[in-house]
């Protein structure tokens, strides 16, 4: 009897072991992550130029802080009281208006000529008495967002009807966007 060969038989890959170790590792890692808090912390980049990037000396900022209370604002920083009375801007301390509203006019005019005076601060930390309704600490931070086209006005009507300046880019310029909440009790 001649033997003959038995024919071979390609069987193929066996993936069965490693898809059970995927289906069993797959709800582990989700439950892993499901108890892994993730926060985010914003930073700032340094420049990459001890001068503005364009050649000329980046101008320091002011640290600024706007304090709203039950009577007003006050704005206090090194050289603030100076640069608003070299700017003739109101300020430091801004009370209300004679009808009991806050004086928003006016404090647009002192951050206007804030930032006429110290071109590099973008924002400034802002705090409120305990019990001030929100919507005050989000007025200030509305107004303190872009320039408008006129840099004093004379009422809340006027300020509220004004319109934002607009850069050669096409974009609105920023005045002081860079507002930080502080806490304070």
């Amino acid at each position: 009897m001649a033997r003959t060969a038995a024919p071979a038989v390609d069987d193929g890959l066996n993936l069965v072991p490693l898809m059970n170790l995927v289906v069993c590792l797959i709800p582990m890692v989700l439950a892993g992550a499901a108890l892994t808090k993730v926060g985010v912390v914003e930073t700032q980049a340094p420049k990459i130029c001890s001068f503005g990037c364009d050649g000329v000396p980046a101008q320091p900022g002011l640290m600024l802080h706007v304090a709203v209370d039950a009577d007003g604002f006050t704005l206090t920083g090194d050289g603030v009281a100076e640069a608003l009375a070299a700017q003739a801007a109101p300020g430091p301390r801004i009370l209300r208006a004679g009808d009991g509203g806050y004086d928003h006019p006016k404090l647009y005019g002192a951050l206007t000529a804030l930032k006429a005076e110290f071109p590099g601060t973008t924002g400034f930390t802002l705090s409120a008495a305990p019990g001030l309704p929100y919507h005050h600490i989000i007025t200030v931070m509305d107004l303190a967002q872009h320039r408008l086209t006129e840099d004093d006005y004379p009422d809340r009507a006027s300020l509220r009807t004004a319109t934002r300046r607009v850069g050669p880019e096409g974009a609105p310029e920023p005045l002081m966007p860079a507002v930080t909440l502080a806490v304070t009790h």
